[in-house]
């Protein structure tokens, strides 16, 4: 019996032995990617390519990336020809026919770094190019990261750029400061058409009357859709103020802050979508906006008597500057209205304590603002203490 006990306890304990060194499934290790690099997005102006975009943060798995190697841009070309529409292009063929147009090490990443007005922070490469070398082509243009470890991100989305003549600049740019904007004018630019040429002239003869006309022709790419604007606040890189194309010749810009100093400046653009077509910049102007505009004077004032003293209620203004009120009194016999408060009263009631019976006080009230704007005064309000009753009496 003990002999048949021992030898189970021994195949039992070889059994659990054998579990203990048994191997799982075997994985290959995890390789992370990083994400693609965020808003591409590219704009012609002259004869520069601008290309703007945001590194990634983190990798696909959604883990941080702690180092960005490199920054590579490729480009394809295709040329264009009349009639003919190109398709879209397809990962595979990009592959295979595009070129590396620029590499960026991490060592030259502050050279191309921006930090926009609401902090984000972005980088700009521009690319210099010979339009002759560009021109009746198509450019796709994508661009990848790659991290401390080799590792690549796949291809951004696609841009397809077609480089045309940039239109002139805007000039004449002028601007007026209002309560709630800056509004900035320009005129269009003096020419539409930056070059002519034999080819590029219709000419008449009138046998009539002998008379030659020349006519110019307007060349793809030289009409102008609209403007976009651009606004340089101290410490940042421009920003364009318009989310879409302005048509006009004018822009109201209702974000700013008093005393604040901005650059603007204003390009002609030839494309109202990405990729942008835009002239070089205009002449720049300097704003910096003073607030010189007082609140409106109080409204619905009156008056409630009580022993010896006078309070006064009346609507509250609604600027979002407003410090507080003054208050104005004139008593009987006096021409001219003394101010009675030596402090900004910021509520909209105040209590007149020297008062006496049996004399007729006229009161108004001014609004001023941080700024100490002070608006005009509001209208009056003649009241008489008669012993333990009074007379509102209303101008």
């Amino acid at each position: 019996m003990k002999r048949y006990f021992f030898t189970t306890i021994l195949i039992l304990s070889s059994f659990f032995l054998s579990l203990c060194g048994k191997k799982g499934p075997i994985y290959p290790p995890e390789i992370k990617i990083p994400n693609i690099v965020e808003a591409f997005k590219a704009i012609q102006r002259d004869d520069i390519i601008i290309l703007t975009w945001r590194n990634p943060a983190t990798y696909i798995d959604g883990s941080p990336i702690t180092e960005i190697a490199e920054v590579k841009f490729w480009v394809m070309e295709e040329i264009l020809e009349e009639g003919i529409t190109l398709e879209s292009v397809s990962k595979e063929v990009f592959s295979e026919k595009a070129r590396i147009l620029k590499s960026i090490p991490a060592e030259e990443f502050s050279v191309y770094k921006t930090v926009k007005e609401d902090e984000t922070v972005e980088y700009n490469y521009m690319h210099h190019f010979k339009l002759k070398d560009f021109e009746k082509k198509r450019l796709t243009l994508a661009v990848k990261i790659i991290d401390a470890r080799g590792k690549y991100s796949d291809l951004s989305d696609f841009i397809y750029l077609e480089p045309k003549e940039a239109p002139m600049p805007p000039r004449g740019l002028s601007f007026e400061v209002y309560e709630n904007k800056i509004e900035l004018k320009w005129k269009p630019p003096e020419k539409t058409v930056v070059r002519s040429i034999a080819s590029d002239l219709i000419i008449c003869y009138c046998s009539y009357c002998s008379f030659l006309s020349i006519f110019p022709i307007s060349l793809p790419g030289y009409r102008i859709d609209g403007y976009n604007i651009y606004r340089l606040t101290e410490g940042k890189e421009p920003e364009r103020r318009n989310s879409s194309i302005i048509k006009d010749i004018y822009f109201d810009d209702k974000q700013f802050t008093f005393g604040s100093r901005y650059i603007y400046f204003v390009r002609a653009s030839a494309a109202g979508i990405s990729p942008l077509l835009e002239s070089v910049d205009s002449d720049t102007i300097e704003v910096i906006p003073r607030d010189t505009f007082p609140p409106v004077p109080p409204k619905e004032l009156s008056a409630v008597a009580g022993d010896s003293f006078i309070t006064l209620i009346w609507e509250s203004n609604q600027e979002k500057d407003l410090a507080g009120y003054k208050i104005w009194r004139k008593s009987q016999g006096e021409t001219k209205y003394r101010l009675i408060t030596p402090e900004v009263v910021e509520s909209n009631s105040y209590m007149d304590s020297q008062v006496k019976d049996n004399i007729r006080y006229e009161y108004v009230i001014t609004a001023c603002d941080t700024s100490g704007n002070e608006s005009k005064k509001s209208q009056p309000l003649s009241l008489v203490m008669t012993g333990d009753s009074h007379e509102d009496l209303p101008l």
